[in-house]
């Protein structure tokens, strides 16, 4: 079995994402971590969010052994002009399904946090690669998800409560990609590390794994997707996005007109600035506030 041991510490959760980005480890690495109170998520923490409405369900989901939770398990039901919908999580049922042992997960928590997305724009501007930010609270003695390999170019993860025993398989096989979704296999194991808070663990793309809550704790830990963007790849969205926009009428002209226009602009333009730009967007947020419009 691999040994695991964290040998390395590094001095902020932002440090070890702009290390990782820059230094592109082969294999997964142990290390520790001092945890700022901008990353320290707790069980109350979460509770916090919950009972202020601040996480709805398109940032959360549940899953208990593989098996998501159907959304009518989580929402409560808000009726608008007569019809119902069902898009706010209910606190109450949020904590029963973890108490019936369902990991809960929550997606880009700094969309509601504004302390986490400050410290994600100054992460991604350092290491100038972008950010996929998860929340995983996970009951004790369970599971949420089989082994399986994650597209991230690396995954990050960063143990802020509790425990978790995480299983390492084997590296990705000649010519994966993330169409591919075979699960690695059980007697492909080569590595268990134990993470008690303030541990780490850097995977890289691909890498087959799984964790499990450690019996005697509930777990909590972050998750940084860590993915490089390339001007190709932001020339894609660009001509995808404004294809979609186009009118269903449109010329063969004015499409060629429209994909030649893009092209032009990404050719004539700084590459490095543009990637930064577009990793940073979605952390950034405008001066004007409407206590200023409203003493105009």
């Amino acid at each position: 079995m691999r040994d695991l041991r964290a040998v390395t510490t590094h001095v902020s959760v932002s440090e070890l994402l702009a290390t990782t980005a820059a230094e592109r480890p082969d294999g997964p690495l142990a290390a520790r971590v001092a945890l700022s109170p901008e990353y320290r998520v707790t069980a109350e923490r979460v509770d916090t969010w919950l009972d202020r409405g601040q996480i709805t369900t398109a940032a959360v989901s549940f899953s208990r052994d593989n098996s998501a939770a159907p959304l009518s398990l989580m929402s409560s039901d808000v009726e608008v002009q007569g019809r119902r919908w069902p898009f706010l999580i209910s606190a109450d049922k949020a904590r029963l399904l973890v108490k019936d042992g369902h990991t809960m997960v929550l997606s880009c928590p700094e969309l509601w946090e504004e302390n986490l997305r400050r410290m994600s724009l100054e992460t991604v501007e350092a290491m100038v690669a972008s950010l996929n930010t998860m929340i995983f609270l996970t009951p004790p003695g369970t599971s949420g998800f089989h082994q399986h390999r994650d597209r991230d170019d690396y995954v990050v993860v960063v143990q802020t409560e509790g425990t978790k025993i995480w299983r390492l398989y084997d590296a990705p096989p000649h010519g994966w990609t993330e169409d591919d979704d075979t699960r690695p296999a059980p007697e492909s194991l080569s590595a268990e590390v134990k993470l008690e808070v303030g541990d780490t663990l850097v995977i890289p793309r691909g890498w087959g794994h799984a964790a499990s809550a450690d019996p005697s704790t509930l777990s909590i830990h972050l998750s940084f997707g860590i993915n490089y963007v390339s001007p190709a790849h932001m020339l894609r969205v660009a001509l995808i996005n404004t294809l979609r926009n186009m009118r269903e009428s449109a010329t063969l002209e004015e499409t060629q007109s429209a994909y030649l226009e893009i092209l032009d602009e990404f050719e004539n333009s700084d590459a490095d600035a543009l990637v930064k730009e577009f990793i940073s967007a979605q952390y950034r947020t405008g001066d004007v506030r409407l206590r200023d419009i409203a003493g105009r």
